[in-house]
C-alpha cells in the first residue's frame, strides 16, 4: 500500500530537541553578523613594507577588531520553502536546517552562538603555520648556503627566460601580455612591459619554454615563483634583499604543499600536475612583496587554491599528434598567485584553511591522501630550496640521467657518431610509452623524446640551440633517432614509483659500435641534490643563453647586479638589464 506522505508540521516535530536549539540560536535573515575581513592598512594594492609588514604573525583573537558586514547569505535556505513549486519545480526542494551542519565545512572557522564567528587559534594548522613562516620570514635568518642558492637560481631563471624569448611559446605569451595594454613590468628579452600579472605569465612561459630551467622532484618552481616576485618587485621599486626573501618564501612553501599532497602511485597515474601547488608559491611570493601580513596571507592562499589550474599531466597531449605547449603549466600559476596577492591586499577575503582537513587542497587536486605534519616538520631550518635541480640539457628532467650515460660512454670511450651503431636505453615504462617519437613534430615534442635527446647528446649540438628546427630535421639527427630503441626496466620502473625523484631515475645505457658493445648506468642525473652543478657550470649556463640577446656587455651586467642582488636597491636596475639594447623583441 502507499502510505501518505508526512506534512511540513510533522517533519518539524520530528528534528531532535537539541539540534532544532541550536539552530534558533543563530541569526534569522536581516541579523548582521560580525565577519573578520583581511583587513589591509590603504586600499593601494602596492605599499611599503615599513608601513605594512608586521613584527610578527598577527592571530587574531576575537571579532572586536572586525568589520561589520552586511547580511550574510546563504546557499542553503533558511526556513521552510513554500508550498508552491512554481514553474521549475521548487516543491523538490526542503527545509535543510537539519543537515546544515553536516554540509558545514569542518575545517572553517567554526560559528558562534550569536551568528558572528570565533577566530580559533590555528597553531595546529598547516595553512596557518605556512602563511606565518611567508609573512615573517627575514633575509637576515636565512643561513648563507640558502642565500647563495637562491642567487643561483636567480640567475639561471634569467638565463633561462632570455633563451626562451626567442622561441614561439615565448613571443605567444608576450603578444597576449602587452595586447591589455598595461605597463610596470618588464618582458624579460624585449623591450616590452606589461601589467604585473600579464608579465609574470609571458615571463614564466620564456622560462619554461626550452624545458631547460629548474625543477624539483616534480614540476618546475622557478618558473612560477620568480616571474611573479620579479614583476611586483619591479613595479613595487622594492630592494633586492625584498626580491631574495620573497622568492625563498615561495620555493619553501611550493616545495612543503607539494611534499604533503603527493597521492599514492596509483592515484598518480590516474590524475597528477604541478601547477597547482606552484601557485601556493606565487602567491607566497607575491604577498610578501606587496608586504602583506599573516592575515592577508591566510586570504592570499585561499585565493591561490581557487585560481590554481586542474591537474591536467594525463591531458599533455600523448596520444595525439602533436604535444601540448602548455607543458607543466608554469605560466597560468605565477599570473593566479600574482592576482591571488594583490586581491588580498586589497580586502578580499577567502578561506583561511585551503589546506587543511579532508576537504583541503589535497582532496580538490585530486590526490588520495595527505601529510600535514610533512608541510610543516621543520620549518625555517630544513630548506627545501637547496635540493631544487638544475638542469644541464634542455629537455624533460626524466631523461637526464640517460644523457649523463650517454655521454659517460661518448667521453670516456672517445665515441664519434659515426661509430654508433645502435642505442639501447633501458629505463622506465614512461620512455617507451610516451617519450618514443623519431619524428618530434615540434620543439616541444622533442624535449620529450628520448631518441631526439641521445641524438643531439651524441653529436655533441650546443644545448640553447636544441630547440632550432634544424635539429628535429637534421639527416645526422634524423639517422641517429632511427638507432636509439627504448626498452622498459622493471627494476628503474619500480624505483621511479618508489622515490619519485626526476632527479632519481635509474638509466642503462648500452652503445653497439664496430668494435664491441659498452655499457653504462645511472642512478641519478646530474644538477640535482645528487650532483649539483657547480657555480661555474651554472654560470657558462647563463652566458650561453643571454648572449644572443644581450650580447657579451649585456650578459655580463645582469651577471654582475645578481651577483650583489642582496644590496641592489631598487631591483628595476636590475630589471631594466634584461631588455636587449635595439628593437621591440
Amino acid at each position: 500500500m502507499w502510505r501518505s506522505r508526512r506534512s511540513r508540521s510533522s517533519m518539524k516535530t520530528s528534528v531532535p530537541v537539541a539540534r532544532r536549539t541550536r539552530s534558533r540560536a543563530r541569526p534569522q535573515r536581516g541579523s548582521r553578523a560580525s565577519i573578520p575581513r583581511c583587513t589591509s592598512a590603504s586600499t593601494t594594492p602596492i605599499r611599503s613594507a615599513s608601513a605594512s609588514r608586521p613584527s610578527g604573525p598577527r592571530i587574531p583573537s576575537g571579532s572586536s577588531r572586525a568589520r561589520r558586514s552586511p547580511p550574510a547569505r546563504h546557499d542553503l535556505p533558511r526556513s521552510a520553502v513554500a508550498p508552491d513549486p512554481g514553474a521549475h519545480g521548487r516543491r523538490l526542494q526542503r527545509d535543510d536546517r537539519r543537515d546544515r551542519d553536516g554540509l558545514r565545512d569542518p575545517d572553517a572557522t567554526p560559528a558562534r552562538p550569536d551568528g558572528g564567528v570565533r577566530l580559533a587559534p590555528m597553531a595546529s594548522s598547516a595553512t596557518a603555520e605556512l602563511a606565518r613562516f611567508a609573512s615573517a620570514l627575514s633575509l637576515a635568518d636565512v643561513p648563507v648556503p640558502v642565500v647563495g642558492a637562491v642567487k643561483r637560481l636567480v640567475l639561471d631563471h634569467l638565463g633561462c627566460a632570455l633563451g626562451g624569448s626567442r622561441t614561439p611559446l615565448a613571443r605567444a605569451a608576450a603578444d597576449v601580455a602587452v595586447a591589455d595594454r598595461g605597463s610596470g613590468a618588464t618582458v624579460i628579452g624585449t623591450r616590452r612591459r606589461a601589467a604585473p600579472g600579464p608579465a609574470a605569465f609571458a615571463n614564466a612561459m620564456a622560462a619554461n619554454a626550452l624545458d631547460y630551467d629548474d625543477t624539483g622532484a616534480t614540476g618546475h618552481p622557478g618558473a612560477t615563483v620568480i616571474p611573479a616576485a620579479l614583476a611586483l618587485a619591479e613595479v613595487g621599486g622594492r630592494s633586492g634583499t625584498e626580491l631574495m626573501t620573497a622568492v625563498v618564501a615561495g620555493y619553501e612553501v611550493w616545495a612543503r604543499i607539494l611534499a604533503g599532497v603527493q597521492p599514492s602511485w596509483e592515484r598518480r597515474v590516474q590524475v597528477y600536475g604541478s601547477g597547482v601547488t606552484q601557485t601556493f608559491g606565487a602567491a607566497a611570493a607575491a604577498a610578501r612583496l606587496l608586504g602583506l601580513g599573516y592575515e592577508e596571507m591566510l586570504c592570499a592562499f585561499g585565493l591561490a587554491g581557487a585560481f590554481a589550474p586542474l591537474p591536467h599531466e594525463a591531458k599533455f597531449g600523448w596520444n595525439e599528434d602533436q604535444l601540448s605547449w602548455v607543458k607543466d603549466n608554469v605560466a597560468w600559476p605565477a599570473e593566479g598567485g600574482v592576482r591571488a596577492a594583490l586581491l588580498a591586499a586589497s580586502g578580499f577575503r577567502a578561506t583561511r584553511t585551503i589546506l587543511d582537513g579532508d576537504r583541503g587542497l589535497w582532496r580538490m587536486l585530486g590526490s588520495d591522501r595527505c601529510d600535514f605534519d610533512r608541510m610543516v616538520h621543520d620549518l625555517g631550518t630544513d630548506w627545501e630550496l637547496l635540493r631544487v635541480s638544475l638542469k644541464p640539457y634542455p629537455c624533460c628532467r626524466w631523461i637526464h640521467s640517460t644523457l649523463d650515460a650517454v655521454r659517460d660512454l661518448v667521453a670516456g670511450q672517445g665515441l664519434r657518431p659515426s661509430d654508433v651503431r645502435r642505442v639501447t636505453v633501458r629505463s622506465i615504462e614512461a620512455f617507451r610509452a610516451w617519450f618514443h617519437s623519431r619524428r618530434p613534430a615540434s620543439m616541444v615534442d622533442a624535449q620529450f623524446s628520448v631518441p631526439h635527446a641521445v641524438a643531439m647528446a651524441i653529436l655533441d649540438r650546443p644545448p640553447p640551440e636544441w630547440w632550432w628546427d634544424a635539429n628535429r630535421t637534421d639527416p645526422a639527427v634524423l639517422d641517429l633517432m632511427d638507432r636509439v630503441e627504448l626498452k622498459t626496466d622493471p627494476a628503474a620502473q619500480d624505483t621511479w614509483a618508489t622515490i619519485r625523484h626526476s632527479a632519481r631515475i635509474p638509466a642503462t645505457v648500452v652503445i653497439e659500435t664496430p668494435g664491441g658493445t659498452v655499457e653504462a648506468r645511472r642512478r641519478h642525473a646530474r644538477g640535482g641534490p645528487d650532483e649539483p652543478m657547480t657555480n661555474e657550470e651554472t654560470e657558462r649556463k647563463y652566458r650561453e643563453l643571454a648572449e644572443p640577446v644581450l650580447a657579451a656587455a649585456g650578459t655580463a651586467r645582469v651577471l654582475e647586479l645578481v651577483a650583489k642582488l642582496e644590496r641592489l636597491q631598487p631591483v628595476t636596475l636590475l630589471t631594466t638589464a634584461l631588455a636587449p639594447d635595439g628593437g621591440d623583441g
